[in-house]
């Protein structure tokens, strides 16, 4: 009865399909009766093998891994995930899967359900159109581990937990591992899969992936210091984390009595001694118990008299011995020693009389040892010059007392000796020569001494003084003096209406018609101040004017030594011109040739009267210094041009002063903006120094010689400061006084010095450009006088100076448009036009006549003219003191003036000391160089060194005064 047969042309067969699912064996028989119209009978065919069953595929499903890892359990046998077997229809199956399965990379999952929905064990049966493919799928759990170096924490054992699951976890504080010696504390926890960390003790959180807890434990370690004398400083006792640095410290020693101590012999750490410390540092990676030791010392100290002795000084541990030596300093002519005792306080000292100066001391408690020395010591007594009563050279104990007396040469009269005391042995007598110094003295034989008594032979200076108007410095009276001391004095040229005409003297100082003196004392000497009537200032009129013969540069007048007129000017020829001016005409000289035409000029004269003459070279940017200079033949008219060779353009504006040694000095501009000095001491020879740097210094400048101390004065005009400064030379030092700050006063200025050191200076004030104003000032001592002299007429303008032969100031500038004289009569300031309606130009130059009438040099223009002054008596335009004041810059006393030197010492003049001072000053002060230096000081420079020695000089002046 099988439906749909069917018939095949291809093999001529009819073929016909059924399902036939129990059927399957090597032994079928197959019957058949085909119906064709009728049946036909049956036809048996076989035996044929059929072959009816089924494959069976068994797999796990890890996500969406199919199949995945791992095994499917079938009847029994572990069958891999993905395998097929072979069944027969209707025939029963056990399948089961595992409850855990790891994959490939160690990760565990856990069994959720059967494709066919079956328990995770169970019998599937066999059957016709049944699913073939049987899938377990498992469910993806994370892992929960616990990382922790210590055991002590609680809570979710670590595992496999699913997704979503909550984890809690406790860990303690402290884990113990040593009681009191070693423990953990626990600092939080981390879970790196996470990033998150937390000092917390307690954790909670949901599983979404694999984590691991770390609990994190710090090692801990207990230290402890034990010390029954210090507390000692550092780390408390407690515990610490691993690797923490520990540090204790305790004394070195600790006091235990009188000269006795406890040293510390170091620590035990269990039964290991670190010896002989006392200070204890480590990192600490383990229980730590420092246990200290200490060693009882005693003071051990040794002394001698004299020498050495060893050991001297010191801590020792008790009952150390200790060989002690005493040295005693080597025996020469001059001292002796002899070993007497041992002595000493404490137990384990030695006491004995001789024997060696050797002991063996055993330290039992505080100890002193002593060594005793008998010393001797030689006193030697030397003299140049005089004698010892009696001679007390020879030997002596220490520390006794020897009297030395001394007894002088014969001296004659007006001379005398004066004893000086003098050794380099300590306790020897160093006093110096003065009047006080004792001919009798002793001294204390404490080591060995050379003394010397050596006399210095005085002479004495007799100062008379018959003016008691007039001021001289020493003040008249009787000083004594060093024989070969260099002395110097003055007495003030210009005394009212009398004037200083020299000195008589006898000894050392021979008369002179100078009002000063200098040089060495060498005899009893006298110096007698001589006076005579000032000559009043002559009247005067004019002559005509008449060419000076220049090329219209500069010209330098000043009058001679001898009293003559001179000049100096560059002729239309190019030749330096030297010009005396002679019974009313100018007798010239040839002194140099080729030389450039210059804007300065500028002539002094050396020691034997020849002029010396500084000009400005525009083409070599010097100076050129023109002089005579074999001065030993002093009628030689070898003129030589030496050149002041610098860098730059310098060499501006030069002036020239010459010494009484024949030093010549010459000031100059340099372009950079400096003052500078230019020193020729000797032929061909010259140096350059810079004198003033600061600003904008010295190209309105001159110079000047003091012939009291034979020292350069020096005015200038700086012009980014606005000083106006007087500049005064003292043994190779400059000592500045400024005469105005502030103000455009000193932009043309002359300097002349007086006979006594006075020094005169005219200058302008040009503080206002439309109302120039010629001003003065006289100083001498410790006394500036200021005048205005012209300041009506914008005066002032090419300024010149001279002396007349009484000491009176002359000065010649130009008005807006005339030619203008002032001289100072003594009282007031005589005003004179010498010429009108000129027009000025360049400046003026002047120079007086031995009768005091004057040579004015001036320019017209383009025109070099000079007036003479002659017979005649022209009438001044105005007479005026002109004075603004004197200015002393200490207060001046009777008889030689006030003293810097006491304002130095004492801060002002008025106080009882300083009046002490100074009449100590002239009495005992100045009877040497060195005392008159100090003294003399004053009078030769500006109130600005008192306060710059003024710290130098108090200790020594007041111990002076002391000991007076």
């Amino acid at each position: 009865d099988l439906e749909n047969p069917y018939y095949s042309a291809a093999d001529g067969l009819w073929h016909v399909n059924w399902e036939s699912w129990a059927c399957d064996s090597d032994q079928v028989y197959f019957e058949v009766s085909f119906f064709n119209g009728h049946w036909s009978e049956w036809h048996t065919t076989g035996p044929h093998v059929v072959r009816n069953r089924i494959d069976l595929t068994f797999q796990t499903q890890f996500g969406d891994q199919v199949p995945g890892p791992g095994v499917i359990v079938v009847d029994g046998e572990d069958v891999p995930s993905g395998d097929s077997r072979e069944y027969l229809y209707y025939q029963d199956v056990e399948i089961s899967a595992p409850q855990y399965q790891f994959d490939d990379n160690g990760k565990r999952w856990r069994w959720d359900h059967w494709s066919d929905d079956g328990g995770r064990t169970h019998t599937i049966s066999t059957e016709p159109g049944m699913d073939t493919v049987y899938t377990a799928s498992y469910l993806r759990q994370y892992s929960y581990t616990i990382d922790s170096l210590r055991p002590d924490y609680s809570g979710t054992p670590a595992g496999w937990y699913d997704p979503g699951f909550e984890v809690t976890c406790t860990a303690e504080r402290f884990s113990i591992e040593v009681e009191g010696q070693v423990r953990y504390e626990c600092k939080g926890y981390e879970i790196p899969e996470l990033g998150i960390s937390s000092s917390a003790l307690t954790v909670t959180f949901t599983l979404d992936r694999d984590l691991t807890l770390r609990w994190i434990w710090e090692a801990q370690y207990y230290f402890e210091s034990v010390n029954d004398y210090n507390a000692g400083t550092g780390s408390l006792p407690g515990w610490y984390p691993e690797g923490t640095e520990i540090s204790y410290t305790v004394a070195q020693s600790i006091p235990n009595g009188e000269n006795a101590r406890l040293r510390c012999g170091g620590y035990y750490i269990g039964d290991v001694l670190t010896p002989d410390v006392n200070a204890f540092s480590t990192r600490i990676d383990s229980y730590i118990r420092l246990e200290w030791t200490w060693v009882q010392q005693f003071f051990f100290k040794a002394a001698t008299n004299v020498g050495t002795i060893a050991p001297e000084e010191g801590w020792y541990d008790e009952g150390t011995e200790i060989e002690v030596v005493a040295t005693p300093p080597p025996s020469d002519d001059q001292e002796r020693y002899t070993f007497l005792r041992w002595d000493g306080v404490g137990a384990g000292v030695v006491r004995r009389e001789g024997g060696e100066p050797v002991a063996d001391v055993t330290v039992n408690s505080p100890i002193e040892q002593y060594a005793w020395w008998l010393v001797e010591y030689r006193l030697t007594l030397l003299s140049d010059n005089g004698t010892f009563d009696p001679d007390a050279s020879g030997w002596y104990p220490e520390g006794t007392e020897v009297t030395i007396n001394a007894v002088p040469p014969a001296a004659s009269e007006g001379s005398r000796y004066l004893p000086e005391w003098s050794s380099e042995s300590e306790g020897g007598l160093n006093v110096e020569a003065t009047e006080d110094a004792p001919a009798s003295d002793s001294v204390v034989m404490d080591n060995p001494i050379v003394q010397r008594v050596d006399w210095r032979l005085q002479h004495k200076l007799t100062i008379i003084n018959p003016n008691e108007d007039a001021v001289c410095w020493p003040a008249a009276g009787s000083y004594w003096y060093f024989a070969g001391d260099v002395v110097y004095g003055f007495c003030r040229y210009v005394n009212s209406d009398k004037v200083c005409s020299g000195f008589a003297g006898t000894g050392s100082y021979p008369s002179s018609g100078e009002p000063w003196f200098r040089g060495p004392i060498n005899a009893p000497s006298t110096v007698t101040w001589e006076f005579r009537d000032r000559a009043a200032l002559p009247a005067f009129g004019l002559e005509d004017p008449a060419a000076m013969g220049s090329d219209g540069g500069p010209v330098s007048m000043r009058t001679a030594p001898d009293g003559t007129p001179t000049a100096v000017f560059r002729n239309t020829a190019g030749e330096l011109v030297y010009a005396r001016f002679v019974s009313g005409a100018w007798n010239t000289a040839v002194i140099a040739h080729n030389v450039p035409a210059t804007d300065w000029i500028s002539h002094a004269f050396d020691r034997a009267g020849f002029p010396v003459v500084a000009y400005y070279d525009p083409d070599a940017l010097d100076a050129v210094l023109v002089y005579n200079p074999p001065l030993q033949v002093e009628t030689s008219e070898d003129y030589v041009s030496l050149r002041i060779e610098t860098e730059g353009n310098d060499g501006i504006n030069p002036h020239v002063a010459c010494s009484e040694t024949g030093t010549i000095y010459i000031t100059f501009y340099a372009a950079a903006g400096r003052l500078v000095l230019a020193t020729v001491p000797t032929w061909g020879v010259f140096q350059v120094e810079t004198i003033v740097e600061e600003g904008n210094a010295g190209f309105y400048n001159d110079i000047g010689m003091d012939p009291t101390i034979d020292e350069p004065v020096v005015v200038y005009f700086d012009a980014f400061s606005l000083k106006f400064v007087l500049m005064r030379r003292f043994h190779g030092e400059w000592f500045p006084t400024v005469i105005s700050e502030g103000r455009k006063v000193g932009v043309e200025c002359a300097l002349r010095v007086g006979r006594s050191g006075e020094l005169y200076v005219a200058y302008r004030d040009e503080s206002r450009a439309d109302q120039s104003k010629l001003l003065f000032l006289h100083v001498f001592m410790d006394e500036i006088h200021r005048y205005k002299v012209d300041v009506d007429s914008n005066s002032g303008r090419g300024l010149s100076l001279d002396l007349g032969p009484d000491d009176y100031p002359n000065i010649l500038y130009y008005g807006p448009d005339s030619l203008k004289l002032a001289r100072y009569n003594g009282t007031a300031w005589e005003i004179y036009t010498l010429k009108r309606g000129i027009a000025p130009s360049g400046r003026t130059a002047v120079a007086l006549k031995p009768d005091g009438k004057g040579v004015f040099f001036y320019k017209d223009g383009a025109s070099s003219e000079y007036i003479e002054a002659g017979e005649g008596a022209i009438r001044p335009d105005n007479v005026s003191a002109g004075s603004v004041g004197s200015t002393g810059w200490v207060t001046t006393s009777a008889g030689g003036g006030g003293c810097f030197v006491a304002t130095a010492a004492f801060g002002a003049m008025g106080a009882d000391s300083v009046l002490a001072l100074t009449a100590f000053r002239d009495r005992s002060l100045c009877a040497s160089l060195e005392g008159s230096s100090l003294v003399g000081l004053y009078y030769a420079l500006s109130p600005s060194v008192a306060a710059r020695t003024s710290p130098h000089l108090r200790a020594f002046l007041r111990r002076l005064l002391d000991t007076r």
